[in-house]
């Protein structure tokens, strides 16, 4: 029996990793999550998997009489803490956001197996993250359906061996339409191929997500930026491939089910004995492949950027993504205007080539606060 750690429980990849603990309940078990401020989900949670350890935004003084048998911890301490806990080897981060750097930092400082979602952590603190791996003797493994795919596809092979590596997008609800001022939030809101939470849908929509990926595998792999290439592929069905300097191509299919990844990264380093949830049909669906249209999607030609320049800048996109995909589900800007407000605050920040941590810590709360100012002071003009 596999202890598991579920940092993010009651998002749309927490539930994934969920489904996998339930099919599974004799392989893997739920020894503690962070539910953060979802009281009704964290009850139901706690009934059905009667984990060791909860961890909480807040106290709730009737959730410790109502279990008394959980050990529930609160905020930044509570996440740090529940990270280190022997018992439970594996810790998956489900979290969005710089909130999710300390706790896969915590994990890898004590040789844990960290199954990570969290883009912003890798993509801001890869850097450290793997030092802390190499240093301790933690591994990380990639939870995204993209990167899990290289992962899978690379095992095996010499770095040298790799050509290029291909990140897919299925191109968002706007892969055959214009964006203008026309669009409404629930078409924004309503994805082709995969079922996901609302942020993780606008960043699809707007292909900064695909953009962020470049550097997340630049992290995962340590290659740079003009090995990796995005295509665009509607049917979301081919989630990564490699080429080689033989000339082969590798490419890796599963259905659009973020349950796949999560499967494969919990048995990692085995093969599931089984697809308890189907399997991939080649004889279904024809399978395209084009260029992104860069223009079109100028966060992720802005992305690539960033991922050249490199430094502190990573940060400051996280951290832009962040504030401006809430000030859009808040009806605060429209969604044609959003580029405009990453190419401000990227063009205007203040880059350093080689960060500490605390300097990426603070990147993230200052671009933050420069780009809801900057929401704020342009009112109307965004909306």
């Amino acid at each position: 029996m596999e202890n598991i750690i579920l940092l993010g429980a009651t998002g749309s990849v927490g539930s994934s990793v969920l489904d996998i603990i339930r099919t599974y309940p004799k392989r893997f078990s739920l020894y503690g999550f962070t539910s953060w401020s979802n009281i009704d989900k964290t009850v139901a949670l706690i009934k059905e998997f009667s984990p060791k350890y909860v961890v909480l935004k807040e106290k709730h003084d009737s959730l410790p009489l109502l279990f008394p048998k959980v050990e529930f911890m609160y905020g930044e301490e509570g996440l740090k803490y529940i990270c280190q806990i022997s018992d439970a080897p594996t810790v998956v981060s489900a979290l969005l956001g710089m909130n999710g750097f300390i706790p896969a930092l915590e994990t890898l400082n004590h040789g844990k197996k960290l199954i990570i979602a969290n883009k912003e952590a890798l993509v801001s603190g890869g850097k450290f993250l793997q030092e802390s791996a190499k240093k301790y003797g933690g591994s990380i493994i990639p939870l995204d359906s993209e990167h899990l795919a290289l992962f899978d596809l690379i095992r095996g092979k010499q770095k040298q061996e790799i050509k290029e590596l291909v990140l897919t997008a299925s191109g968002g609800p706007f892969l055959y339409r214009d964006i203008d001022a026309r669009i409404t939030k629930k078409e924004v809101l309503k994805h082709p191929t995969w079922n996901m939470g609302a942020s993780i849908t606008v960043g699809s929509a707007l292909m900064i997500n695909k953009g962020l990926e470049v550097i997340e595998a630049m992290r995962l792999f340590d290659l740079p930026e003009n090995q990796i290439k995005v295509l665009v592929h509607p049917q979301s069905l081919v989630h990564g491939a490699i080429s080689t300097i033989g000339g082969h191509w590798h490419l890796l299919a599963s259905p659009a089910d973020m349950r796949y990844p999560a499967l494969h990264a919990l048995f990692y380093p085995e093969t599931p004995f089984e697809a308890p949830f189907g399997e991939y049909d080649p004889t279904l669906k024809s399978l395209e492949f084009f260029e992104p249209d860069y223009n079109k999607f100028p966060l992720l030609a802005l992305s690539r950027q960033v991922a050249r320049e490199d430094g502190l800048l990573p940060t400051v996109l996280c951290a832009v993504m962040e504030v401006v995909i809430e000030q859009f589900l808040q009806d605060n800007i429209a969604f044609h205007k959003i580029p405009d407000i990453f190419q401000e605050i990227i063009q205007e920040y203040p880059n350093i080539t080689n960060p500490e941590i605390e300097e990426i810590l603070i990147a993230d709360k200052k671009a933050k606060i420069l780009t809801l100012e900057r929401i704020t002071y342009k009112g109307n003009d965004l909306r």
